[in-house]
C-alpha cells in the first residue's frame, strides 16, 4: 500500500497502520528494544493482538518476538521512500519537459532569426551584385566620356585649324582688296 492510498484510506474515516501506532504508543510491547531507524524515523510500533485481551505475554506467543513489526514497519517506511521518489520523478519529469518546451521554443526562434539572416544575407549579395554592376557601367561611361572628350578636342583643333584658314584667307583677301583700291580712291578717304 502506496502513501497516496494510505491517506486516501484516512480521509475515507479509516486509520491506516502506522497512524494507528502513533496513536497509541503504548500498545507496543516494552520490552522490545527498536531496530536501528535507516530512515531517520521511529519505528512504528503495530498494536499487538493481544493487547487489552489481558493474555500472558510469554515470549513464544509475542508476535513481534521475531521482529516481524519491525520489518512490517521498514516496508512502509521505504513504500513512503518509493512513492516520495516516484513523486520527485513526477516532478523531475514535468521540469524537464518544461524545459523541452522552453528549448524547442528557442530553437524556433533561433531558426527563425537564422532564416532572416539568410535573406538579409541574400539582400546584400544582392546588393552588392548591383554596386558592382553600377560600377562596371559606371566605368564604361566612365570610358565612353573619355573617347567623346578626346573626339572633342579633335574636333577643337580641326575647329582651330579651319579658323587660322578662314582668318589667313579673309586677311590676304583684305590686303589684296587694299592694294587693288586706285590712288585716287585711297586719297578721297
Amino acid at each position: 500500500m502506496g502513501l497516496f492510498d494510505r491517506l486516501r484510506r484516512d480521509e475515507e474515516g479509516g486509520v491506516s497502520e502506522t497512524h494507528s501506532s502513533f496513536a497509541d504508543p503504548a500498545a507496543a510491547g516494552a520490552g522490545d528494544s527498536p531496530a536501528p531507524d535507516t530512515f531517520g524515523a521511529a519505528p512504528d510500533p503495530a498494536p499487538r493482538p493481544d493487547a487489552g485481551s489481558g493474555a500472558s505475554d510469554s515470549p513464544g506467543e509475542r508476535s513481534d518476538s521475531l521482529g516481524v513489526q519491525e520489518l512490517m514497519s521498514k516496508r512502509t517506511r521505504l513504500e513512503d521512500a518509493v512513492d516520495y521518489v516516484g513523486v520527485m520523478i513526477t516532478n523531475l519529469r514535468d521540469k524537464r519537459t518544461g524545459l523541452e518546451k522552453e528549448i524547442e521554443d528557442e530553437s524556433v526562434e533561433i531558426k527563425n532569426i537564422h532564416e532572416k539572416l539568410v535573406k538579409v544575407q541574400e539582400y546584400i549579395d544582392t546588393e552588392r551584385q548591383g554596386i558592382e554592376a553600377l560600377k562596371e557601367r559606371r566605368n564604361a561611361v566612365n570610358a565612353y566620356a573619355d573617347k567623346a572628350a578626346e573626339r572633342m578636342n579633335a574636333l577643337r583643333g580641326m575647329i582651330s585649324e579651319l579658323d587660322g584658314v578662314v582668318k589667313s584667307e579673309a586677311e590676304q583677301t583684305r590686303r589684296f582688296k587694299e592694294s587693288q583700291k586706285s590712288p585716287s580712291e585711297v586719297g578721297t578717304d
